[in-house]
């Protein structure tokens, strides 16, 4: 094709319906990486009490990174199951002697709209993805209250940390960051 492709002729988001069932598979994953609210609680220490402020305040933001990851995942998922022809990628030699053609299953606009928000979403919800574990960090060092710089090797000092008080939580985020290495 050698026209022009309009990103948004042909684009369509889901329905509230469409959307609510892309997440019944992993609504309980979602569910569990979210924070329980806080809520008010009267603390004697004056410390504990703005502690508990900021954590709830940081609880409420995790959240709604979490949410934000979600839509990122969902709209992956909608795009994807769209359709989007792309195997094979290339096809050498190409037609009407081009020496490759990329794609050439896309024969409709509708194929590169959908795998052009496909990767745009699937980028997305990576780095929100990896955004989330990196907040994560940052909640563990407010909520046990670890004097930690922001440098980097933050996440390493805190897990060193995290072992001593909570080897249980540690063990967890030690088995993520060895699944997810690269």
């Amino acid at each position: 094709m050698s026209e022009r492709i309009n990103l948004l002729q042909g684009l369509r988001y889901p329905t509230p319906e469409e959307f609510r069932k892309l997440g019944v598979a992993l609504a309980d994953s979602w569910e569990q990486i979210r924070f329980e609210e806080i809520g008010d609680r009267h603390e004697e220490d004056f410390f504990d009490m703005f502690r508990n402020i900021e954590l709830g305040n940081l609880y409420r933001e995790f959240n709604g990174r979490v949410f934000n990851t979600e839509v990122a995942y969902k709209l992956v998922v909608f795009f994807y199951n769209r359709g989007i022809p792309d195997e094979p990628w290339f096809q050498s030699p190409g037609k009407d002697g081009r020496s490759t053609d990329y794609f050439p299953r896309f024969t409709e606009d509708v194929h590169f709209v959908n795998h052009f928000w496909f990767y745009h979403y699937a980028d997305s919800f990576y780095s929100q993805f990896q955004g989330i574990v990196d907040f994560l960090y940052h909640v563990i060092k407010v909520k046990y209250d670890f004097d930690v710089k922001k440098n980097i090797g933050l996440q390493r000092v805190i897990s060193f940390k995290l072992e001593e008080v909570e080897p249980e939580l540690e063990k967890v985020l030690q088995d993520y960051r060895k699944k997810n290495s690269l």
